[in-house]
This record gives structure tokens, C-alpha cells and sequence, in this order.
């Protein structure tokens, strides 16, 4: 299914964090903004889920059960900064309110939450991705130790 102006997601995303990405940024081109909440809120939880369990700095460590004492837990391990930390626990709070208030969800909230989420798995995902092919790149060429 093709929606229009569904930002594409880099490789380095887990396939499953992209799925409901998409599933949440398609919901919020249709005005379903209730949904759209729901599912960023969605995805910043599995895609924290996944980087425990798949990040070797975070290898031998318990995530927690709440996702917002799992972003904490990034911050201690200092695999998130704080700005993003502070962020991503507004978006947990918000896509909360998205699922149980009964006032309904905005456009202009469901686009905020949007733009922090991306960020997000840009900070999990994509910058490591980019920093381990740099190294990559500077071992192969004589330039670092591995």
C-alpha cells in the first residue's frame, strides 16, 4: 500500500519499528489521528524493545517493562542524549492520550509526534548505522584499529 508523502525509512531501522512507523504516519495522512497517536507511541515501545534486544552495548542488560523507564534507561547507558529523552517521554505521554482521552487527538499533535518518532529511530538506528560504516570504512583503510 502506497500513501503519499510517507517519509521513506532507512535499512537501518528494524523491519518490524518500520512496519508500524508506516502504519502510524498512513493513519495520520487519512486524519486518523486517534490511531496515527496510538501507533507512533507504538513504535517508539517495540523499537525499544528490539535495541535491547538486539544492541551489543546493551548486551546482559533487563530493559524495563515501561517504555518511558526504558528511554531512561538509553539516557543512563548513554546510548540517547537528554534532549531526545525528555522528547521521547513527551510522545509516550501524548500517544497515551491518543488511545484513552476521550477528547480527540489533533492534526497538529499527530504531525508533532511524527517528526519526535523519526527522530527517534534516527538517534537508535540510523546514526549508529552511519558511525559503525564510517569505522568500518577507516579500519579498511589503515586509518583506525579495529
Amino acid at each position: 500500500m502506497s500513501i503519499p508523502d510517507v517519509p521513506p525509512l532507512p535499512p537501518a531501522i528494524p523491519q518490524r519499528v518500520r512496519d508500524l512507523f508506516l502504519q502510524a504516519a498512513s493513519s495520520r495522512r487519512v486524519h486518523f489521528y486517534d490511531a496515527a497517536g496510538g501507533m507512533f507511541r507504538k513504535t517508539i515501545d517495540v523499537a525499544t524493545k528490539v535495541l535491547f534486544a538486539t544492541d551489543p552495548r546493551l548486551a546482559e542488560k533487563n530493559p524495563a517493562d515501561a517504555p518511558r523507564a526504558r528511554i531512561q534507561a538509553l539516557y543512563q547507558f548513554k546510548i540517547l542524549e537528554e534532549d531526545i529523552v525528555e522528547l521521547a517521554d513527551v510522545a509516550l505521554v501524548d500517544g497515551n492520550d491518543a488511545a484513552h482521552d476521550a477528547d480527540p487527538y489533533t492534526a497538529q499533535e499527530a504531525e508533532a509526534l511524527e517528526e519526535l518518532t523519526f527522530d527517534l529511530l534516527d538517534r537508535l538506528y540510523v546514526r549508529p548505522a552511519r558511525v559503525a560504516a564510517v569505522k568500518a570504512k577507516q579500519i579498511a583503510a589503515g586509518q583506525r584499529k579495529a
